[in-house]
């Protein structure tokens, strides 16, 4: 069937019959391909072919780079990789509800859904061939769309007219009409979406200033939240910490953390009683190979609570990498044959060596770390690791007139204080008066009030007080020989602490002061009476 508009008006027809959809004329270029089981994507199914090869005309649809001159069997083929192009296919949802897919898309007030496919031109034999919708290059819609198909399944492609975009249709084989393999072109129109390579310039990454960052203060100061923020302020407007992005990869680190799991490790599968053994990426290489199959898009890396691990032993080699030249890319590379085959390497790359392969950190890769300076002695970072990172420091300072975290908190029968007053007296008595360092502070999201059914009197019993009681209260009473203290001198336990908090005042006299603003802020002498209410 070559005649555009009689092959144009049987896909309508079908269309029309499976879910409603008038088509209309607004369309140069028709495509039926009928999909093999290679072209389909399957959880539990592997395949080497990746991709959807269009050959024949129906390829002149498409458009392309010519890499005829980076590409032959004699010549160089490492160049391929990156004449890629990404296109915008719409899907409705009338259709895949119509087929009974089980699948949710993005879709718009019309009920079509936007995604993209790559497209790459290839060597097929003596001839060339389109490689349509790679998963690790084209939209996760795409590649969710692919897996809807079964084997003989019909896939529709109509061009819009004068347009690079193309909507896409699902027709099962039992719907099929006698349609089968077919394309035809309006005629009259020449579709002209070719592109002359000596006229495309790809010779740099479309991002660049990828670099290492760690956000460090005291525990509650909001240094997660400052992380998505900055990502979404500067980079993905759309980008929420709840519902995650493709482009962000996040760890939390802990004192097991290794290596292994940073960068991934062999692990045992049984298939039909034989056991093989699979390497299973962690979250270091699935960041590198997105970054590096998205060159175009800012990738990251987020690692929460940094110093609670060995950061030496879980970085390893990847040390090497940290250092960054002025676009973004690492100065040094390394070779490691695993993180090479599974993040460096394509199917293209054939038989290379993944041993031989250099390992880098692209433009577009952003390592960012949180650290808890309450945390910082758990595992110390040495200055050659702490130098390759830029340290932004999170003031556990807010303004008070914006400050929403901020309830009234009855700290005994007779006294009643906002969260703001308390958090603030509390880190100028740490500092000033108990002597002290500001890693012993806590932030104004110690405790997140708006995120509880508990009230702000039972949180801060309940978060708070075996904080301060263990880790400043004692601590500065071992510095001091018992002469500062923040609570009363009758408080002789924890116990006796939690149970009189909200009940009576648990308070040193000298804070109590502070906190109405009363008292001095030159810190104690060593004589000064620290025994609390008399």
């Amino acid at each position: 069937m070559n005649d555009f508009n009689e092959l144009l008006g049987k896909v309508a027809s079908i269309v029309k019959k499976q879910c409603g959809i008038d088509l209309g004329q607004d369309y140069d270029a028709v495509m039926v391909k009928p999909m093999a089981a290679t072209n389909i994507i399957r959880a539990n199914k592997k395949s080497k072919q990746t991709h959807i090869a269009i050959t024949g005309p129906s390829r002149d649809m498409f458009p392309y780079i010519d890499i005829s001159n980076y590409s032959s069997k004699d010549g160089n083929n490492n160049l391929k990789s990156f004449y890629i192009l990404q296109v915008p296919f719409h899907i409705f949802k009338k259709n895949i509800d119509a087929i009974s897919a089980d699948a949710s898309f993005d879709y718009n007030e019309q009920g079509i859904a936007t995604v993209t496919a790559s497209v790459k031109m290839s060597k097929h034999g003596d001839d060339r061939q389109i490689e349509l919708g790679n998963p690790t290059q084209s939209s996760e819609g795409f590649v969710l769309y692919r897996t809807l198909f079964e084997p003989e399944d019909l896939f529709v492609v109509l061009k819009r007219e004068e347009k690079i975009e193309y909507d896409t249709f699902i027709i099962r084989k039992r719907e099929s009409d006698g349609l089968t393999k077919e394309f035809a072109m309006r005629v009259g129109k020449t579709i002209n979406t070719f592109v002359d390579s000596t006229k495309y310039k790809n010779d740099e990454p479309a991002f660049k200033g990828g670099h290492n960052i760690i956000y460090y203060g005291a525990p509650g100061t909001g240094k997660s939240y400052r992380v998505s923020e900055k990502i979404k302020h500067d980079y993905i407007a759309d980008y929420s910490s709840k519902q995650g992005s493709p482009d962000v990869f996040r760890a939390t680190l802990h004192p097991e953390y290794s290596y292994s799991d940073f960068v991934g490790q062999l692990l045992p599968k049984v298939e039909q009683e034989r056991v093989t053994y699979e390497f299973t990426p962690g979250v270091f290489t699935s960041a590198l190979k997105h970054a590096i199959s998205y060159p175009m898009r800012p990738t990251f890396l987020i690692l929460e609570e940094m110093s609670r691990a060995n950061v030496a032993a879980v970085f390893g080699d990847i040390f090497q990498l940290l250092d960054r030249d002025e676009d973004g890319r690492s100065e040094y590379t390394i070779n490691n044959g695993l993180i090479a085959q599974n993040a460096i390497l394509s199917d293209a790359d054939g038989a290379a060596d993944p041993n031989s392969c250099s390992v880098y950190l692209p433009e577009n890769l952003f390592i960012v770390g949180t650290v808890n300076t309450s945390d910082q002695n758990v595992f110390a970072m040495d200055t050659a690791f702490k130098r390759r990172f830029t340290w932004e420091y999170v003031s556990p300072k807010v303004d008070e007139a914006s400050f929403e975290n901020n309830p009234d908190i009855e700290i005994s029968s007779d006294m009643t204080v906002s969260w703001y007053k308390l958090y603030t007296t509390l880190n100028d008595f740490i500092t000033r008066d108990l002597g002290l360092t500001e890693d012993k502070q806590i932030g104004p999201y110690f405790i997140k009030f708006g995120h509880s059914q508990m009230n702000p009197e039972e949180l801060v019993k309940d978060k708070l007080l075996q904080y301060l009681w263990e880790d400043v209260d004692i601590v500065a009473r071992r510095m001091n020989g018992g002469a500062r203290s923040l609570f009363d001198s009758k408080i002789a336990s924890f116990a006796d602490l939690y149970d009189s908090f909200g009940q009576k005042m648990v308070f040193s006299n000298k804070f109590i002061e502070k906190l109405k603003g009363s008292a001095s802020n030159d810190s104690l002498d060593e004589s000064d009476d620290a025994d609390g209410n008399e």
